[in-house]
């Protein structure tokens, strides 16, 4: 075969179409992956939780050492309705400080602890809709407390 033949448009054509077809797989593999994980979980088949062990009611340890609590069975229920068995959702406790940035990183999928949204903490993670509303009630034996101002430089809790 001569030099000629090896660079005949026949052959061109087939190099172009294989070298599209492989193209086209390597661009369709983020669409295989994804329809895989559908959630961009870290394990498509587990989700992990961060979560606190001393937030009653909303999330604590059992004296087995059982987590639960109002937000996290509002969570529990909410990914059964996504096909998720209560098997399948990993909790693991957490200071509240680190709860953010392991999310951010993608040690947990999701932080479910008792989590107010605030700018400063959209910046880092997403937030679903709120579900609960909070109040503050202050209670003390101060007279000259009467009012939110009366606060002002006092520690809470």
């Amino acid at each position: 075969m001569s030099i000629r033949g090896l660079f005949t448009p026949s052959r061109w054509q087939r190099i172009g179409s294989f070298v599209f077809a492989v193209a086209l797989a390597v661009l369709s593999l983020p669409k295989a992956w994804a329809a895989d994980n559908p959630y961009n979980l870290v394990d498509p088949k587990t989700i992990s939780v961060g979560t606190m062990g001393d937030a009653k009611p909303y999330a604590f340890t059992t004296a087995d050492g059982k987590f639960t609590g109002f937000d996290l069975e509002f969570f529990l229920n909410v990914v059964s309705r996504m096909g998720f068995k209560p098997d399948q959702v990993t909790f693991t406790g957490q200071e509240f400080s680190g709860l953010m940035p392991s999310v951010a990183n993608q040690r947990f999928d999701v932080a479910v602890a008792a989590i107010g949204t605030t700018e400063q903490r959209k910046k880092t993670v997403d937030f679903s809709d709120g579900y609960l509303a909070g109040y503050l009630s202050v209670l003390t034996s101060d007279p000259k407390i009467t009012s939110p101002d009366g606060l002002a430089g006092k520690r809470l809790g």
